[in-house]
């Protein structure tokens, strides 16, 4: 990814990805409906900060973006945006969030906006549902030994 693209890596952006390099299961699956590989895909970052703003990992958390809004396509997990809603303005999407996958930063093409914060929170809600993560999250305390810089085997 050019270096001039990374500041536009933030939780909730929304980027063109390479289509084949996404993983839908579901179209793998006899009589499903059949993938139409479009060259490029859009999907939502769901990565945090600290993690997206260096070149190491390669990887980005993503959830795919689909087209399809029919009622019959709709699963546990996938989350709707309201209409007209920046940057999908022109079309209705699905955004999979029950589909939550790495992605190598190489296979984001563009960068074309991101979700408003109160569209973004309703997504992080449905991946707590997904990934079975407690609402309000606890925090975690860091350990006294991690606060005064102490590592165990360095003494």
């Amino acid at each position: 990814m050019p270096r001039a693209q990374m500041k536009d890596l933030k939780p909730g952006s929304v980027w063109w990805a390479v289509d084949r390099a996404l993983s839908l299961p579901d179209s793998r699956i006899e009589g499903k409906n059949e993938r139409k590989d479009k060259g490029k895909r859009p999907v939502v970052v769901v990565q945090q900060m600290p993690l997206l703003a260096s070149k190491d990992p390669e990887t980005v958390l993503v959830v795919p973006c689909s087209s399809s809004r029919g009622t019959n396509d709709l699963r546990k997990g996938d989350f709707i945006p309201p209409p007209r809603c920046e940057p999908f303005r022109d079309a209705e999407v699905t955004i999979h969030a029950r589909l939550v996958q790495p992605l190598l930063k190489a296979d984001l093409a563009e960068c074309v906006g991101r979700l408003p914060e109160e569209v973004y929170r309703g997504l992080q809600r449905e991946l707590a549902k997904v990934l079975d993560l407690p609402r309000p999250l606890p925090s975690i305390a860091p350990r006294s030994s991690e606060v005064a810089g102490d590592h165990q085997g360095e003494r």
